[in-house]
């Protein structure tokens, strides 16, 4: 067994997790730091006073159990990166939380547009301008994650072979990074509206003398900032909004209220709906694996047994 460091006897949970966070400035993306230290405002007032050595399993998920299962999960994996570290370092002997497992957490289901909704929303951010009707129409014919989508320059379109490279991600505050992993790097090709709208608006801002070189954000304002998170968030409920209350006037159902990432969601569903593999709609997410995509669209896919009898007895003809 290995020995605790001498300074390790008298280390509280709270000092061990300020050190770790230090430690992992130099190692992650400020993204993931910023997440984890918002994990640990949570975790030091339940934790902190404990000495690190005195650490259980059974008292963290004592503490955790108030919390949603998300939360929990979260929490959980934040600790445990941060305990994993002190016994790689030699200040922990053992791993307390190896022999417990992991809080279950239950996936947040999403909510997706239909086809015809896709339509109706589409119609009405036309509407208010190319800019937006072809943000909204590149992340529901592409899959885009928002930061891929934000990320974009001229350099990454090909209108000879129709096709988006996706190569950056953008952070909120602006830097550009590598993608999610390294299955996200990937070149998609894009059906014919999206890349007539993408020409078109190429023409657009050069008519309007504003610059689209290689290294120019698709998606750059006037000023030349690249369009923030908040404004496309804003920007989506606006949209959604008005096509309801279009829609309201012909007494047809509202759209829900989706986050921009649900666009994502949207792509992936209908792709699955018309029969593309796993295989393929994973490539064309991004996805690390297609176990991710099976996983995420498993309810897609569901066919209840009824509708599996129906279809043997069709196939057989068994009636």
């Amino acid at each position: 067994m290995q020995a605790r460091s001498p300074s390790a006897t008298n280390l509280t949970v709270e000092q061990w997790l300020n050190r770790w966070l230090q430690q992992i400035q130099l190692t992650h993306s400020p993204s993931t730091v910023a997440r984890y230290r918002s994990g640990l405002k949570t975790l030091i007032p339940l934790l902190g006073k404990t000495p690190l050595h005195r650490l259980h399993g059974w008292q963290v998920l004592q503490q955790l159990s108030a919390f949603s299962s998300a939360n929990r999960a979260s929490l959980w994996t934040i600790l445990h990166a941060a305990i994993r570290q002190a016994v790689r370092q030699q200040v922990l002997a053992h791993d307390p939380l190896a022999e417990i497992k992991k809080p279950h957490h239950v996936q947040r289901t999403f909510a997706v547009f239909s086809e015809e909704q896709v339509r109706y929303f589409l119609q009405t951010a036309q509407q208010k301008g190319i800019f937006y009707y072809l943000l909204f129409l590149l992340a529901l014919t592409s899959g885009l994650r928002l930061n891929e989508l934000r990320a974009l320059t001229w350099r990454n379109w090909d209108p000879v072979t129709k096709t988006i490279t996706v190569e950056y991600s953008l952070s909120e505050n602006g830097t550009l990074k590598p993608p999610k992993s390294k299955s996200s790097r990937r070149r998609l090709r894009l059906p014919s509206e999206t890349v007539r709208v993408l020409e078109l608006y190429r023409q657009y801002l050069q008519q309007q003398g504003r610059p689209t070189n290689d290294e120019i954000f698709i998606f750059s304002l006037r000023h030349g900032g690249v369009i923030s998170i908040k404004q496309i968030y804003r920007y989506l409920t606006k949209i959604i909004v008005l096509t309801n209350a279009r829609l309201a006037e012909q007494n047809i159902p509202p759209l829900p209220f989706l986050r921009f990432h649900d666009l994502r969601h949207t792509h992936a569903t209908q792709l699955l709906r018309r029969g593309m593999s796993i295989k393929a709609v994973a490539a064309r997410m991004g996805h690390a694996s297609a176990t991710i995509t099976l996983h995420t669209y498993a309810h897609v896919l569901h066919l209840d047994d009824q509708q599996l009898c129906e279809a043997l007895e069709k196939d057989w003809d068994l009636t």
